[in-house]
């Protein structure tokens, strides 16, 4: 039963998160071909001086990537869901609604997470060519908030998708969305080193927030 779900939710986001994937590899790429062009065409003095000393951010284009393949991922898992009211079948497998929500959620976001992790080994690999430990430790504290936002917009995501009342949907909406925001406060590398740990704790608490529109969903709240 359990692999007859995932097979079934990988269908839905399989090709989905493997674009991003490629997406996310070639973005990469490209911010390290842009660094060596930098550094060996241009001033590279100026260059190490607003990495280091103004904490500039050489990665800025890769800032809402995590972001939209969360929200992108969700869509294309619980749409489907919602059609005609798919997601009934669902609920009427023969174990507990709430464990079949939290494995679809689940799958979604390992799959989500799996992404991510292959990002950062990338874009950490990479960096070793140009910089040394304590520039990539701090680029490193930079982009875990952005991934955590991407893993907290595959959670809202699915939390919206699935109310079924549609004033419950815009209230979640605004508040994710204001919750996202959190996220993105700052311009400067590592300024999010105190708050990670707490910004994670959140998101965790997200992962279950879908469990509040399957509850209304069973009960027959439309």
């Amino acid at each position: 039963m359990l692999r007859s779900i995932f097979y079934k939710e990988w269908i839905k986001i399989g090709k989905i998160t493997l674009l991003f994937l490629v997406l996310g590899i070639l973005i990469i790429a490209g911010i390290y071909l842009t660094v060596r062009h930098d550094l060996v065409l241009t001033d590279a003095e100026k260059i190490w001086d607003g990495i280091v000393n103004q904490r500039q951010i050489y990665f800025t284009i890769f800032k809402f990537l995590p972001l939209i393949t969360g929200l992108v991922t969700g869509f294309a898992q619980f749409v489907p869901e919602t059609t005609d009211k798919r997601i009934k079948l669902s609920l009427h497998l023969p174990m507990n609604e709430e464990e079949v929500v939290l494995k679809m959620v689940g799958f979604g976001a390992i799959t989500v997470l799996s992404v991510f992790i292959i990002f950062f080994l990338v874009f950490y690999a990479w960096g070793i060519v140009y910089f040394p430990y304590e520039i990539l430790k701090l680029a490193s504290l930079t982009v875990f908030p952005w991934f955590l936002s991407g893993l907290a917009a595959y959670f809202l995501t699915s939390f919206v998708i699935l109310e079924p009342i549609w004033k419950y949907r815009i209230l979640y909406m605004l508040a994710g969305g204001a919750f996202l925001t959190l996220f993105y406060k700052s311009n400067r590398a590592g300024a999010y080193q105190p708050a990670i740990v707490p910004l994670a704790a959140c998101v965790l608490l997200t992962s279950i927030s879908s469990l509040f529109s399957i509850y209304r969903f069973r009960k027959g709240e439309m």
